[in-house]
């Protein structure tokens, strides 16, 4: 079910399960979408739908279904908030939810808060070092420092290799770009960034749904072998140029990464709160311009200290000097 949400300070399209959604929960999602207001402390006063627009029964029980408020999918829903003042206990009305404190967020650490599972989403950097695809892997799968050594990017490098050298069929000259056993011996140096080949042979290998999240486009791809139905997924984060990854932990700290979860079951209850939750983390850089268009982009390459522009400009200057460490030039 999909419906477009729509109030005096802004529009959220949201998607939900119509079958199981909960009426009080879906009170307590609009009453967090920081789309339609930024007021936490604000309860959701008038939901109204329909031509002409006719408002929609706030009373529930705990277990009162979505559906049974006769909302459609595809309807579009006018919300209203007000402030909830504070009165006394025998003149207070029942409200949707009670008031709870909103959770500190830090401007220096992007990450959301995830209600249901009282855990914050936290965008984890990787270090800029060529291997970042392979490090944000290995942090999802075996911890925040396993790319130092319980799964060091030659050695993930080397499964890729592995992988190109059975299956001369799958991973082709055409597939790879150019011929195969210069795509082994050019992706096994250290300075060789991975991409979406890499991230499909590592998915299997691990036997995890990889979720790449495109900042640029807010694009959500997945990477996995259908066939061996993964019972896992992990949350990468691309900027153009650049992957992190995203963990989960109940304290906003960036010291406290060895009790990450990062990796999570597909059959998890709370997948989608994940998922969505990304989704609102993704909106966060977005606004502050955390993607790179690669297109328009400047580098300068590390060895000879040539201005390039673009990831096609930079494969050039490669091909043609053999010069492979590139850094991006920063705006001023």
């Amino acid at each position: 079910m999909r419906l477009k949400l729509k109030s005096s300070n802004g529009v959220s399209t949201i998607t939900l399960d119509e079958s199981t959604k909960l009426f009080k929960d879906f009170l307590a999602d609009i009453r967090e979408n920081i789309d339609l207001h930024q007021d936490i402390s604000e309860v959701v006063s008038s939901i109204k739908s329909g031509f002409p627009p006719k408002p929609i029964d706030l009373t529930y029980t705990v277990d009162t279904k979505l559906d049974e408020k006769n909302i459609k999918d595809g309807d579009q829903l006018l919300i209203e908030f007000s402030t909830l003042k504070r009165k006394s206990i025998s003149e207070a009305p029942l409200s949707p939810r009670p008031l709870e404190k909103k959770p500190d967020l830090r401007d220096d650490i992007p990450a959301t808060y995830i209600e249901s599972i009282k855990k914050y989403l936290i965008l984890r950097n990787i270090p800029d070092d060529n291997s970042c695809l392979f490090n944000s892997i290995s942090y999802a799968i075996s911890g925040s420092d396993s790319y130092n050594n319980v799964s060091p990017p030659e050695e993930l490098r080397n499964v890729v290799v592995n992988y190109i050298e059975k299956d001369p069929e799958l991973y082709s000259d055409l597939i790879l770009g150019r011929p195969r056993n210069e795509y082994c011996e050019w992706i096994k140096k250290k300075e060789s960034w991975g991409g979406a080949i890499e991230l499909g042979i590592l998915a299997d290998w691990f036997n995890v749904r990889i979720v790449c999240i495109d900042i640029e486009s807010g694009n959500f791809i997945r990477f996995e072998n259908e066939k061996e139905s993964p019972g896992k997924f992990i949350i990468l984060i691309y900027s153009g140029i650049h992957y992190d990854v995203l963990g989960m932990n109940s304290e906003l700290s960036l010291e406290n990464k060895s009790s990450d979860v990062a990796q999570w079951s597909i059959e998890d209850p709370h997948e989608e709160d994940i998922l969505t939750a990304s989704q609102k983390l993704c909106k966060q850089l977005q606004s502050k311009d955390y993607s790179t268009n690669t297109t328009t982009f400047r580098v300068r390459c590390l060895d000879c200290y040539s201005i390039l522009v673009g990831e096609m400009g930079a494969s050039k200057h490669a091909e043609e000097t053999g010069h492979l460490n590139f850094g991006e030039v920063k705006k001023s």
